[in-house]
C-alpha cells in the first residue's frame, strides 16, 4: 500500500485520497488480477480496464472483503509514522528507514511492489476518486 501511495504521490504531486486506499489491496494481492497487469503496461486505467473487462469479475466483493485489513493496514502505517494523513483526508508518505525483510526479494514480493507502483501511476492519471471506483463497477 505505501508504494502504491508514494508513487501516486510523485505522479500526481498531492496527497493519495483516502478513500482510494480501499481499492489497492484488491487488486495488487488477487493474483489474477495482478497477472493481467503487464509490467511495462503503458495504458491509462480505463483503457486497460476495457481490454481486460474479467478483472473487475468479483472485485466488489473482494473489495468488500478487504475492507478491514485495509484499514488495520492504514493505522498499522499512520502509526509507525509510515504514512500521515492531512486534514483534506488525503494520505502521505514520511521518509522512514528501509529494513530488509529475509524473504522479502522473492518473485511474488517484488510482483506486488512494482504492480502496487504502477496503481499509483493510473490513480494519479486517472481522475477523481469518484471516476476510479466508477471504473472499478464499485460504490464507495
Amino acid at each position: 500500500m505505501r508504494r502504491c501511495i508514494s508513487t501516486y504521490q510523485q505522479t500526481a504531486s498531492r496527497s493519495f485520497p483516502y478513500p482510494l486506499a480501499f481499492l489497492v489491496l484488491p487488486i495488487i494481492l488477487h493474483r489474477r488480477t495482478r497477472e493481467l497487469i503487464s509490467p511495462r503496461q503503458r495504458q491509462l486505467l480505463h483503457a486497460w480496464l476495457q481490454s481486460n473487462p474479467d478483472a473487475k469479475i468479483g472485485f466488489a466483493e473482494r473489495t468488500a472483503d478487504l475492507v478491514p485489513i485495509t484499514k488495520e493496514a492504514l493505522i498499522f502505517l499512520l502509526q509507525v509514522g509510515a504514512l500521515t494523513l492531512d486534514e483534506e483526508a488525503g494520505l502521505a508518505v514520511n521518509a522512514y528507514k528501509k529494513r530488509i525483510i529475509d524473504g522479502q526479494d522473492t518473485g511474488e514480493i517484488m510482483d506486488c511492489y512494482r504492480k502496487a507502483d504502477l496503481v499509483g501511476r493510473w490513480f494519479a492519471r486517472a481522475g477523481t476518486v469518484t471516476t476510479i471506483y466508477i471504473m472499478w463497477g464499485v460504490k464507495p
